[in-house]
């Protein structure tokens, strides 16, 4: 579930036109979540950058590193052709540990988009508006290519900010209730080359629920589930280290059925069998 945004915003609020790739929306007219995140680079991050503290903060070494992210589809069917109407914030707050001293400063982002209902390949008006998608994402502020123990800000170079934000521990993301009824699993190997990784010298955000939904495709059709027809309507990532160029390690991805409602839940496990990164899938009803 996506958290609701502050009453406060402590960054920037932004509204506007919205564009779509049309390898973005499935054969039925949805957004793929995957599809979504590209909103957060056309709303968001460019009045982010107009803000003084974010040159303040690159001339310091200062980078939001995506931490955790959870994307959602809306309603359908879409034309990628007919342009949508987006909504954005991006906030600053800290997490504070028990003494009441900043542990971490975060940069949240919240992104939503309006399109009307029509046929996918409608250039016209179109129907009523519907949400298309969202999305949520949280980064920690980091000193990328510091020291190690150099890494963690505590704060920036405007201060620190004054709304706080709770954090929410790598062991609770994708992570089965009791009453689920756990299905197949698989465990497959993998590797990571060169083509993975972004400027941020590490495999990129995205890179991982598009490996995990090749696993998850197999774990389904392993199960005898009809997996050409089954929709991922949310996906919610976290991350606790990145995997880097030469990194060899396996996915591990668990069917778990709660009531009639499927969702996979998986990991990226490093060469000592170490989670490094959560995922999970939601398929729709």
């Amino acid at each position: 579930m996506i958290p609701a945004p502050p009453p406060v915003i402590d960054g920037v609020q932004v509204q506007g036109p919205v564009t779509a790739r049309y390898e973005d929306l499935s054969q039925d007219g949805h957004f793929r979540p995957l599809g979504l995140p590209h909103t957060l680079g056309q709303l968001v991050w460019p009045a982010l950058m107009q803000l003084p503290v974010s040159e303040q903060a690159r001339e310091a070494g200062i980078l939001p590193i995506l931490s955790r992210m959870i994307l959602r589809r809306g309603g359908a069917p879409h034309s990628a052709i007919r342009p949508f109407q987006g909504q954005g914030i991006g906030h600053r707050a800290t997490v504070r540990g028990p003494d009441g001293t900043v542990d971490r400063i975060l940069l949240l982002m919240w992104a939503r988009f309006m399109g009307r209902r029509g046929a996918t390949h409608e250039t016209g008006e179109g129907g009523e508006y519907v949400v298309a998608g969202e999305v949520y994402a949280e980064h920690i502020f980091t000193r990328l290519f510091g020291e190690p123990g150099d890494r963690r800000v505590r704060e920036l170079p405007d201060g620190v900010p004054a709304g706080s934000w709770d954090w929410t521990p790598f062991e609770a993301v994708a992570k089965p209730e009791l009453t689920w009824e756990k299905g197949e699993e698989i465990l497959r190997p993998f590797r990571f080359g060169l083509t993975h990784t972004d400027p941020n010298f590490h495999v990129n955000s995205l890179v991982y629920p598009r490996v995990f939904e090749e696993v998850a495709l197999d774990c389904l059709a392993a199960a005898g589930l009809p997996f050409g027809e089954l929709a991922v309507e949310e996906v919610e990532m976290m991350w606790r280290k990145p995997f880097f160029a030469g990194d060899s390690l396996q996915v591990r991805a668990s069917l778990y059925k709660e009531g009639a409602r499927l969702h996979m839940l998986g990991a990226f496990l490093d060469e000592r069998g170490a989670e490094r990164c959560r995922i999970r899938l939601s398929y729709a009803e």
